[in-house]
């Protein structure tokens, strides 16, 4: 089987964590972002863009596997919110972002290809892309402060998204593969 749409390859948060991140999602009400998993994506998004379409899933599997079994979970605090300049892009940032852009390169360094992206590589999880509906608003979402903010990140995940036959903003996403960070 080949690539035939936007592939991406994250770490899942885990509950409650991510239970917690959904709900921002619900309360501002971003269909888009609550049809995603919660995550921080290593490729796909920012530093290069998803799988260029037309290679080996299963190569693609194999090399991940391979990575993760070489990979230590991580351990991370994710901190504040921020507001990407000039958009209505709001993210948690994470306190350490060196295992995210050692994971990043690895996979980078798979021989795969990927279609380029416009953005530096900053591992991040995406709380809602949305208009806030006022100035307080979009202040009580830059100061959120999760809980759980302190979270093991050990499971890699590549999730594809195809855009919806029916022309709804609210893409169709489909979980292709999964396997554990193991290393020491």
């Amino acid at each position: 089987m080949e690539v035939d749409c936007s592939t991406f390859v994250v770490l899942d948060i885990p509950e409650p964590t991510s239970s917690e991140i959904r709900t921002v999602r619900e309360h501002y009400n971003d269909r888009t972002r609550l049809a995603l998993p919660i995550e921080i994506t290593v490729a796909g998004s920012s530093g290069v863009g998803p799988f260029v379409v037309g290679q080996e899933l299963d190569d693609i599997f194999s090399a991940l596997d391979d990575i993760a079994h070489e990979t230590a979970p991580i351990d991370v605090e994710l901190a504040e919110v921020l507001r990407f300049p000039n958009t209505n892009v709001f993210v948690l940032t994470v306190k350490d972002e060196s295992p995210f852009e050692a994971l990043h390169k690895r996979i980078l360094g798979s021989g795969f290809e990927f279609y380029p992206s416009n953005f530096p590589y900053r591992p991040h999880c995406t709380l809602v892309i949305k208009e806030p509906d006022s100035d307080d608003d979009a202040n009580r979402l830059m100061n959120f402060r999760l809980e759980h903010k302190f979270v093991r990140l050990d499971r890699l995940s590549v999730y594809g998204i195809k855009p919806r036959e029916d022309g709804l903003e609210i893409p169709t996403v489909n979980l292709l593969y999964r396997t554990n960070l193991t290393g020491a």
